[in-house]
């Protein structure tokens, strides 16, 4: 494999994962704050 076909290769995967890192940085601040507000309702109710 040629040296620039190799670095391209590993500046894609380099996006991709950058990609994959903030997509799941995305889910997981969705998951808490919906943790968050079904713990408020939650609390709410108990009073």
């Amino acid at each position: 494999m040629s040296r620039e076909l190799q670095v391209a290769q590993a500046a894609r995967l380099r996006r991709e994962e950058q990609r994959w890192l903030v997509q799941s940085a995305d889910r997981l601040r969705e998951a808490v704050s919906a943790t968050r507000a079904r713990r408020e309702t939650t609390q709410e109710s108990a009073r």
